[in-house]
């Protein structure tokens, strides 16, 4: 009979469960929950034109009707931020022109016992696309935010308070917006 040396039977044995690890995680798929609420604010726009008596370029400044976009943030079980099919972390979404995709995000939070509010800072970037007197302008947008757990009594997570500012900007249409948002979000899922 030969014998078998213990680095083969150890990289057997590792190469094993290596396939084990890869079938398991392929059967599987992460389980990502939807948080949304509705929102209404306006946007702070700057534009920039060409003055014609002057020849100079300057900046004009107007506000926006209200948008009124779904915010939705997803999450992990375990309340990490995941991305959802789209690639976004937070999407704004609205029927009046707005479509907002958090691609990047930084996330820090509290941990604290049942009986305190957890509270957490929210920041990203992402790509924006937006409908500003009939003309759609696409740029790059900018999320910063804050926010707390709302918890029942048994310590889960049953919604987000979500607060912030908005802002992007495409040097291409010489545009630059900003806006307010703050907004409960409920688990769709």
């Amino acid at each position: 009979m030969k014998k078998v040396s213990n680095t083969s039977v150890i990289f057997t044995v590792l190469l094993l469960s290596f396939f084990l690890i890869l079938f398991d995680a392929q059967g599987q798929e992460p389980v990502t929950w939807t948080w949304s609420g509705g929102d209404s604010f306006h946007l702070k726009i700057t534009e920039s034109y060409v003055d014609p008596s002057s020849g100079n370029v300057k900046f004009r400044k107007f506000t926006t009707e209200a948008y009124n976009p779904v915010i939705e943030l997803y999450t992990s079980e375990e309340g990490t931020p995941v991305q959802n099919v789209n690639g976004c972390y937070v999407s704004l979404l609205s029927d009046d022109g707005m479509n907002i995709c958090i691609q990047q995000v930084a996330l820090i939070a509290t941990e604290v016992n049942n009986k305190q509010t957890e509270k957490f800072l929210l920041i990203g970037t992402g790509i924006f696309s937006i409908t500003v007197a009939h003309k759609t302008i696409s740029g790059i947008v900018y999320l910063d935010s804050e926010g707390k757990l709302n918890q029942d009594k048994s310590g889960t997570t049953v919604s987000y308070n979500l607060k912030g500012e908005i802002a992007g900007g495409s040097s291409e249409d010489s545009f630059f917006f900003r806006g307010k948002l703050g907004t409960r979000l409920d688990r769709g899922n």
